[in-house]
């Protein structure tokens, strides 16, 4: 399985792919907020699901240069577009790390999904 990052706007070095280590992609959970009543109840709200709500943590084996690739797009770009298996996201990076054994972990907030 793979991950393609581009920047949004035109780029030489674009795109990356990445072959994944952990297909394992969706992790999401719902708008719910749970407060404390004076009269020992709870005030519940759900607001429901959106691909917003969602995070993306990419797993891979990268080289130096792609190494840096990663860490120049966390580091310079506030949108990137990653394709995945289950669609096309805009998504806004939030971390990037990389072990010494080459294995990195990228991770993003999903903006919005573009497509299917």
């Amino acid at each position: 399985m793979i991950a393609i990052f581009s920047t949004t706007t035109a780029d030489t070095d674009m795109p990356i792919v990445l072959e994944l280590l952990d297909p394992a992609l969706y992790v999401g959970e719902r708008r719910v907020s749970i407060s404390k009543t004076l009269d020992l109840n709870v005030s519940f709200s759900d607001l429901g699901f959106t691909a917003a709500d969602r995070r993306l943590t990419i797993k891979t084996i990268v080289t130096k240069t792609i190494a840096a690739s990663l860490q120049s797009l966390l580091e310079n770009n506030t949108e990137l577009t990653i394709a995945l298996w289950e669609g096309l996201f805009l998504v806004a990076p939030l971390s990037f790390r990389v072990s010494g054994n080459g294995t990195a972990v990228f991770t993003a907030a999903i903006k919005s999904k573009l497509s299917n």
